[in-house]
């Protein structure tokens, strides 16, 4: 297992609903040495919700978005993937990945992306093939930054 990078890479967007399935991900993230930003990770007591979700938005080259009927309610995850999906146009570097959860409906923006299935659970060979699509989709800067140990 590689070290993992020394800041986020994988912005992890979520409805606090699927906050368990959101942390049991971003540690097999880790596991693999791709670091996750997630909110329960970066949010401390008293900070402005916004302001860090703001700078992990800005710090992350990806972000996945946990789609589910909770994910569809949650203005923050709209306002949350949005930004990036602008990002992704502006770059054509693919940023925003959907991950589903459940059988609910794919927001419209999202729905003509290719998605990572995690609707029969979140088994290992599920979170392989995540975590495989990352790597792949990731840009030239993620590839070198994923090498580096934290120094």
């Amino acid at each position: 297992m590689e070290a993992p990078v020394s800041e986020p890479i994988v912005f992890i967007s979520h409805s606090s609903v699927d906050a368990d399935a959101a942390r049991v991900i971003a540690d097999y993230l880790k596991d693999r040495g791709i670091e996750p930003w997630i909110d329960h990770e970066h949010i401390g007591l008293g900070d402005s919700v916004i302001g860090r979700i703001e700078a992990g938005l800005r710090q992350c080259d990806i972000i996945i978005v946990l789609v589910s009927a909770a994910f569809g309610e949650s203005r923050w995850c709209r306002a949350e993937y949005e930004p990036m999906l602008m990002r992704e146009i502006n770059s054509g570097r693919t940023s925003v990945i959907p991950v589903l959860l459940d059988d609910s409906e794919i927001p419209p923006l999202l729905a003509a992306k290719h998605y990572a299935d995690l609707r029969a659970g979140l088994s290992r060979e599920s979170l392989d093939a995540l975590v495989e699509g990352l790597i792949r989709t990731r840009s030239e800067d993620v590839f070198e930054r994923l090498q580096q140990p934290v120094g």
